[in-house]
């Protein structure tokens, strides 16, 4: 074992090495052999992986066999419903078996569910803190909303909270709501997409008015780069934002489509998540995205739901 040392504190190691690409009829156990030789000692474990075993065995199904197996097994109908709970992010095999399960459906749909913000081998599947602050918003607002017919009041901060929605499903962070962490002296505190502290005033209806105040109250702001102004219309679900030092006409953006998933506080739903990418650190991939395409190639419609609570 010239090649290879553990400090003798390490208790009980697994090791992976690597091989060439295995193909099928390879002889798995000399090349097994041949990869361990320099570094294993009397005693050792080897193991290999199933899914070299099966390469080399020339073990394959295909997508369309393993539709029909499941199909057969679990009785479906054509425009059946599958929910797919807690899997793996694989881009190799789980990719291809949900495919498959998208197949059996046979022009149905499949609901898949990520854990929050991990799957169950440790793989990001969201970001943590959108996550997290997306979640804490979602239930400030159900307690709202169920205190709201004997409060009107609370519409003030119930437009707060949409506006935060909002502006994170935009690519803003949000740092602070000032009525509701008790941090900071501007309505909301947040990142812009491009990484700027930014101030923002929330009203129902007054835009002007919310930029100049806005603009005030950055000048006392340590490090704000910008001053937002926003109107929140809850009777028709709509959201106005405007740079409040340079006025332009306001982005306008709609929030009905995401309205009920908001009151979900356990969930972050697709459709809240049009504008978001979440990029495996290694891989690069967005699993999310990924596994819609897989779905939708097997001729089924996919949503993709983000709970720890399925």
């Amino acid at each position: 074992m010239n090649q290879f040392s553990l400090p003798k504190t390490t208790g009980v190691a697994a090791i992976g090495l690597k091989t060439g690409l295995i193909f099928p009829n390879d002889d798995i156990a000399s090349i097994t052999a041949e990869t361990v030789k320099p570094f294993v000692e009397d005693k050792d474990i080897i193991c290999v992986t199933e899914a070299v075993v099966a390469r080399s065995q020339n073990r394959y199904i295909s997508c369309s066999e393993l539709a029909e197996d499941i199909q057969k097994k679990l009785n479906l109908s054509p425009g059946s419903t599958l929910a797919v709970i807690s899997p793996i992010a694989s881009r190799n095999r789980f990719a291809l078996v949900l495919k498959a399960l998208a197949m059996a459906t046979r022009g149905g749909k499949i609901i898949l569910q990520f854990s929050i913000p991990f799957d169950e081998v440790g793989n990001l599947v969201i970001d943590e803190e959108f996550a997290t602050t997306r979640l804490r918003l979602k239930k400030v607002l159900k307690s709202l909303q169920e205190a709201r017919e004997n409060t009107p009041q609370l519409n003030v901060l119930i437009r707060e909270i949409i506006a935060a929605l909002k502006l994170q499903e935009i690519g803003y962070s949000i740092l602070s709501i000032r009525k509701i962490t008790g941090k900071g002296i501007a309505d909301l505190t947040v990142k812009t997409p491009d990484g700027k502290l930014a101030v923002a005033e929330v009203t129902f209806e007054n835009l002007e008015k919310a930029a100049r105040k806005a603009v005030d109250i950055k000048k006392d702001v340590d490090g704000a780069e910008q001053a937002l102004a926003i109107t929140v219309d809850l009777g028709h679900h709509k959201i106005a934002i405007a740079d409040a030092e340079f006025p332009t006409e306001p982005k306008v953006y709609s929030f009905s489509e995401q309205l009920d998933s908001y009151y979900y506080p356990d969930v972050i739903f697709t459709n809240e998540l049009e504008n978001i990418k979440f990029s495996h650190a290694i891989t690069g991939l967005d699993y999310r995205k990924l596994y819609i395409e897989m779905i939708e190639a097997g001729n089924a419609e996919g949503e993709v739901i983000f709970t720890n609570n399925p």
